[in-house]
């Protein structure tokens, strides 16, 4: 998991804002057949049919249907909630928070130290008071009723940069926060096209160039505390964008 004054992949973000695609070498022609090569001998002509270009798979299709559970839940489906908690998937994260999206959300009823009981990759990181989540599966009770630390009631969610946690009963309210907060949303994780699609909104393309503006030259380690301010208002503002239903790219890699 990342942490807040450990930004070092925003330091090439001014290399991105500039950086185009590198043309495509045509390919070589194909070698003319050996001229020693005796010619097959036949009566009719040979018809050749022209080589078809390779068909390119259909984009895939971000899940957005609910499926059978708790009547007061919207949930993904269990087996694309564990493909997705699975992997490392940032963009479908603000694909499936967007306002279109059907699905329940959640929010901390105060702080919660990150962990994740399904056996998924461990954090430091706390979530906040009032931090937004998408609920991706109820955790049944274990046996007697009995809700047992790691195999007992509760949640996994989904945070707003991609990261799944587990959540007991009492930390999570399905009650909309006033202010909801969200998770750091690291801008170079997000697929290309996301990014661009963000940029045409007018406050989140100046909270960026005041991101690349703040953060150009920083490595690995401690930033400037203008750098973070700038991370920090840029996830803010793109959080914002999506909750309130602003155009988006539809996500290339998916669950």
């Amino acid at each position: 998991m990342r942490r807040e004054n450990s930004i070092g992949i925003v330091a090439s973000l001014a290399l991105l804002a500039c950086a185009g695609t590198a043309p495509v070498p045509a390919e070589p022609a194909t070698p003319a057949s050996c001229a020693s090569a005796p010619a097959a001998a036949t009566d009719a002509p040979v018809s050749r049919a022209p080589s078809a270009a390779p068909a390119k798979p259909a984009p895939e299709r971000l899940l957005r249907t609910c499926a059978a559970g708790p009547a007061e839940l919207c949930l993904p489906a269990p087996a694309f909630a564990a493909r997705l908690c699975d992997g490392d998937y940032p963009t479908v994260a603000l694909a499936l928070l967007h306002k279109s999206s059907p699905f329940t959300r959640g929010y901390l009823r105060g702080k919660v130290r990150a962990w994740n009981a399904s056996g998924g990759g461990a954090s430091e990181e706390t979530l906040e008071f009032d931090e937004e989540v998408l609920v991706l599966r109820r955790r049944a009770e274990s046996a007697g009723g009995i809700q047992v630390s790691g195999a007992g009631g509760g949640y996994d969610v989904l945070r707003w940069d991609g990261a799944c946690v587990t959540l007991a009963d009492g930390e999570l309210t399905l009650q909309p926060a006033p202010r909801p907060k969200s998770a750091r949303i690291v801008w170079q994780r997000l697929e290309v096209e996301m990014r661009e699609a963000l940029r045409r909104d007018g406050a989140i393309n100046e909270a960026y160039l005041r991101l690349a503006k703040e953060c150009k030259g920083a490595s690995m380690g401690v930033v400037s505390r203008a750098c973070v301010e700038a991370d920090t208002a840029l996830g803010r503002r793109i959080a914002d964008y999506v909750r309130a239903g602003g155009a988006i790219a539809e996500p290339s890699k998916v669950p």
